[in-house]
């Protein structure tokens, strides 16, 4: 009865946040480069994108898995951006049932899990963004079901051989989607120098090991000799940055990264400090209490946690997302095995788990519930590309430019999708010069960097105002870029 309402819960959850997906996008523009990739791959003009690359100021070659992804609906972007929106909500669903399937043997566990999951504020509001991250969450979870089904629970696809093949594709998959998923390969190597360490070099051990990494490599190889344009490494990023000052600073910026999981859950918001740290603490315990037949999952949060701690960008939780689930499993976990060793009658241990639990739940179903109803009954426009000031801005561009004028604009990508114009971001009156820009758009909501209004008006000779509307000023450059 009780695996009943859950499940029942679980749909619940699901249907709400099929009600508030919504015809807009805010300009975070990640998604621009992501959208202008699938248009590559859908129609080959890769000649362009390279010739954009080296004209925008921002990041447009993206690991390649995700374009491909939703390249076959890309046709709908300009009409009806819902269609993938829920196209990309799919995997999300997809990774509930791999979920289920990791830790069917603890069936309400898991369930509850999965309704902790698709309850949570964060992913409902994370499903109206057109990004990478959830299609990874999917291929992630699935590449460590297979893994963790071999080498924990025993269980091969047809071989080992064949299982630790399949292993090598899905991490490649995965990789392509997200870079950092890389991870998953030593989390695999470390659990199998555990299980084999008593026959670590013979033929049979050893083959185990290296299929994952040489199917992952050579698929690597042969991706990279026919995508044209290579995908962005960020290696670049780790030249100068000091390792000490790096992990310190991360540590506290990812303990407090996980509160944004809880930061719009009704009532929990106003504790969410405490809250998070409650989680956090019957979340180790969880992982602790479970850590022979949860070994894999284990090794692969701490090597994903170290990868991030190392990282000198920031990204907040979005960066966490495929170790969202372990979380809340071992959160779950860990409450209940704190709760059923207090020395107290048994209806008391339960009716504690199940209230805590409950409580939980319920503020996020009912925060989901809350803002879902808003965002329907909401006339207010959002702001980004498709507000009305914005489509009017952007048609001026589209209508009254040529393909080869640069815009000065603080969402490089964007401009470029909404109107086939590269931009870059001028923060000063000399860059303007220097990156020869033709026309000068200054957003008056902008909260990214953008050439400041009195720098414009300084240089007022300079700029003639060519459009005007509520939340936008459109100038063209007068003076040659030699002057």
């Amino acid at each position: 009865m009780k695996n009943f309402i859950i499940i029942a819960l679980i749909f619940l959850s699901l249907l709400i946040n099929f009600f508030s997906f919504n015809k807009v996008q805010d300009w975070g523009d990640d998604f621009a480069a992501y959208v202008i990739q699938a248009k590559t791959v859908h129609d080959g003009s890769y000649t362009e994108l390279e010739r954009n690359i080296k004209r925008n100021d921002f990041i447009l070659n993206y690991p390649w898995g995700f374009p491909v992804l939703i390249s076959p609906l890309i046709a709908y972007f300009e009409t009806n951006i819902i269609v993938i929106k829920i196209y990309i909500y799919l995997f999300f669903i997809l990774s509930l049932i791999v979920l289920f399937y990791l830790f069917r043997e603890e069936k309400e566990t898991a369930l509850i899990t999965i309704l902790m999951l698709s309850s949570c504020p964060f992913f409902w509001d994370f499903k109206n963004y057109i990004l990478a991250d959830i299609p990874n969450l999917f291929f992630v979870l699935l590449t460590l079901l297979v893994a963790n089904r071999l080498l924990i629970k025993g269980h091969a696809i047809i071989n080992i051989y064949f299982t630790y093949f399949i292993t090598g594709v899905l991490v490649f998959m995965s990789y392509m989607i997200r870079n950092q998923s890389v991870v998953i390969l030593p989390a695999i190597i470390l659990v199998q120098l555990v299980k084999f360490r008593r026959d670590l070099f013979s033929l049979k051990s050893l083959l185990q090991m290296v299929i994952p990494p040489l199917i992952f490599l050579l698929l690597l190889f042969v991706s990279n000799q026919l995508i044209r344009v290579k995908s962005v490494t960020y290696l670049d990023q780790y030249a100068n940055f000091d390792l000490g000052k790096t992990v310190l600073n991360n540590i506290f910026y990812y303990l407090k990264a996980w509160q944004e999981l809880f930061a719009i859950t009704d009532i929990i918001k106003n504790v969410n400090t405490i809250f998070t740290a409650f989680f956090l603490v019957f979340a180790l315990i969880g992982a602790v209490a479970t850590a022979k037949k949860n070994m894999l999952f284990i090794v692969f949060f701490g090597i994903s946690m170290s990868l991030v701690l190392i990282s000198p960008f920031y990204q907040g939780v979005r960066y966490l997302i495929p170790l969202v689930p372990f979380l809340f499993y071992f959160f779950v976990t860990g409450f209940r095995y704190v709760i059923f060793h207090i020395h107290a009658k048994n209806k008391f241990k339960q009716a504690a788990y199940y209230s805590v639990i409950g409580i939980i739940i319920f503020l996020s179903i009912t925060t989901i519930s809350v803002y879902t109803y808003q965002s329907l009954a909401s006339r207010q426009e959002a702001e980004g590309p498709y507000k009305k000031a914005s489509v009017a801005m952007l048609n001026y561009i589209k209508n009254n430019t040529n393909k080869n004028e640069m815009i000065g604009f603080c969402k490089p990508r964007a401009m470029l999708l909404y109107t086939g114009r590269n931009a870059v971001i001028p923060t000063s009156y000399d860059e303007c010069i220097r990156k020869k820009i033709d026309y000068l758009v200054y957003y008056k909501n902008a909260i990214a960097e953008q050439l400041p209004k009195d720098s414009i008006e300084s240089h007022q000779n300079d700029f003639s105002e060519v459009f005007k509307n509520v939340d936008f000023i459109v100038f063209k450059k007068l003076r040659t870029h030699s002057q």
